[in-house]
């Protein structure tokens, strides 16, 4: 009986029920967040031009991605359980998946003032029985971002589970949901505020003469998501909603500032078969408080791939990058960054370096981001998933 090949190229299939190769700047400087900017501003008068823009500055980064947004990793889709709870369990040939993702944000990972963010997940999938390639799947992440400057954090946590429907010749529907809690922190004793500003000069034992309820807080959070996919063909299409709850966020207690629901569209298309070119897009929309302070932001990518052997393994090597694009109220979509990027992997490991270049100068200094990540799979190879997923 001949066997039945599922997919071609670089890809990874199931032959007889074995497991054996086939043939900027970030985006536009986030909205303003009520809480620190009145004191911030007034103070910004105060003090000297230079010193001024420093503090501007090191504030706006400092809370450009850990107030009222989500840390925007450039390579999201490398964990795309954190962009879209339908995507938890099918990227994998094998059954389990972990993975962590990192990012230095403009400065040097060893500057002590650097931005950081990092996420880790992982994923296990279960074929259901008397259901052909049906499966279930459940997924846990954990996502972290912060400054030293102020104190200013976000950890996310989420338990996510997804179904996944057989719709013939490899190709899959799914529906996830996730649900979790979101943290988030400030130490006002690090801060710099308008009332210990005297003739100009910083005086740090002044009283702030700010009145903070809390320094933390925990709220629930919850999202979900709907995605079509066929590995072996090297397609998939999604959507998401985030924050569907609209979880508040202060640190005065008032509730009406929250985040606003977000949601998530992405996609994925592969062109050609031994070597390939890989097209992904994803764009998301956030606001804070209100209508007026909504947010786009559009990652747009080709990554070129090829299959080698290395001591009798098979191995793929990506390159390519990713477009950033940015956008908000009453602004124009722009193009920022550019992220040139590198992959080498193969069915258990992967691994990824990417460098994100800024089209606006913001300051010389800051030269850019750098994203590390890592994925392994290990478990059985069942036969719910013939084929990993593309790639980046």
């Amino acid at each position: 009986m001949k066997e039945k090949k599922h997919c071609d190229g670089f890809l990874r299939c199931s032959r007889g029920g074995r497991r054996r190769p086939c043939k900027g700047q970030r985006e536009r400087l986030m909205e303003h967040f009520r809480i620190l900017e009145v004191s911030l501003f007034r103070a910004l008068r105060t003090i000297p031009p230079k010193k001024a823009w420093l503090l501007l500055l090191g504030f706006v980064l400092a809370r450009g991605s850990a107030v009222a947004q989500d840390f925007h990793f450039a390579h999201a889709l490398f964990l795309p359980q954190t962009v879209n709870p339908a995507a938890v369990g099918h990227q994998s040939l094998y059954r389990t998946q972990v993975a962590a993702l990192y990012r230095g944000q403009w400065d040097s990972p060893a500057h002590p003032n650097a931005y950081t963010g990092a996420a880790v997940a992982a994923d296990v999938r279960f074929c259901l029985p008397g259901q052909h390639k049906n499966f279930f799947a459940l997924g846990l992440g954990l996502q972290h971002d912060g400054s030293p400057l102020g104190g200013l954090s976000n950890t996310a946590g989420r338990l996510a589970g997804a179904f996944h429907l057989h719709l013939g010749r490899e190709t899959f529907a799914s529906a996830g949901a996730f649900v979790g809690g979101l943290a988030y922190r400030v130490s006002p004793e690090e801060l710099k505020f308008d009332a210990q500003y005297q003739n100009g000069a910083f005086n740090p034992l002044a009283l702030s003469g700010e009145d903070f309820e809390r320094t933390a807080a925990l709220k629930a959070d919850m999202g979900s998501g709907l995605e079509v996919y066929n590995n072996a063909k090297g397609f998939s299409a999604g959507f998401a909603f985030h924050h569907l709850n609209q979880p508040s966020y202060s640190f005065f207690g008032d509730d009406a500032n929250r985040v606003g629901i977000s949601w998530l569209a992405h996609g994925s298309l592969l062109l050609g078969r031994q070597r390939a070119w890989l097209l992904r897009g994803l764009w998301r929309r956030q606001s804070f408080g209100g209508g007026n302070s909504a947010q786009w932001q559009a990652m747009t990518g080709a990554f070129y791939q090829w299959r080698f052997s290395a001591s009798g393994a098979r191995t793929q090597l990506s390159t390519g990058g990713y477009v950033r694009w940015g956008g908000r109220y009453r602004a124009a979509l722009a193009a920022n960054t550019v992220v040139p990027t590198v992959q080498v992997g193969n069915d258990h490991f992967s691994l990824m370096l990417a460098y994100e270049a800024p089209l606006q100068a913001v300051r010389p200094r800051f030269s850019g981001g750098l994203e590390v990540a890592l994925a392994y799979s290990f478990g059985r190879a069942d036969r719910c998933i013939s084929c990993r997923g593309p790639g980046l």
